[in-house]
C-alpha cells in the first residue's frame, strides 16, 4: 500500500475520533479536507515546470514520474534541474532519466525498502552499463 494511502487512512481515522478536549481550552471546529495524490497531480506539476523550459511532458513521462518519484513535489524538483530549450518540444527519455537521477534515494520509490531506492538511483546515474 502506498505511503500516501496509509497516511490518508490514518488521518481520516484520527479526524473522526479526536482526542479529549482540555477543560480550560475553548471549543472550536476546523474543517480539514483530505485528498489523495493521483496521476493528474503529477501531470500538473510536470506541465508547470516543463512549460517554463519550453518542454512538454509525454504520457509515458508522466507515468514514469508517478511510478518512480515519491511525490509531485519530488517530480517537480527533478524536472527543475533540466535546461531551458530554445524551441518547444517533448521531453526525451534520457532527460527524464537525468532529472530523476538528481533526486535523493529517499525521494525515489518511497514505498519500497531504502535498498531498492538506492539501487534505482545508482541505475539512473550510471554512465556505463552495469553488470
Amino acid at each position: 500500500m502506498r505511503t500516501s494511502i496509509r497516511l490518508h487512512l490514518y488521518l481520516e481515522d484520527t479526524l473522526e475520533t479526536p482526542a479529549a478536549v482540555a477543560d480550560d481550552a475553548p471549543e472550536f471546529a476546523v474543517h480539514v479536507s483530505l485528498s489523495t495524490v493521483d496521476r493528474t497531480d503529477y501531470a500538473m506539476a510536470a506541465t508547470r515546470i516543463l512549460q517554463a523550459k519550453n518542454l512538454r511532458p509525454t504520457r509515458d513521462s508522466i507515468s514514469l514520474l508517478r511510478a518512480v518519484a515519491s511525490s509531485p513535489y519530488a517530480a517537480a524538483r527533478a524536472l527543475y534541474q533540466l535546461a531551458t530549450e530554445d524551441e518547444s518540444r517533448e521531453l526525451r527519455p534520457d532527460e527524464l532519466r537525468y532529472a530523476l537521477g538528481t533526486l535523493e534515494p529517499k525521494q525515489l520509490l518511497a514505498d519500497l525498502p531504502p535498498t531498492v531506492s538506492r539501487i534505482v538511483q545508482t541505475l539512473l546515474t550510471a554512465e556505463n552499463r552495469l553488470s
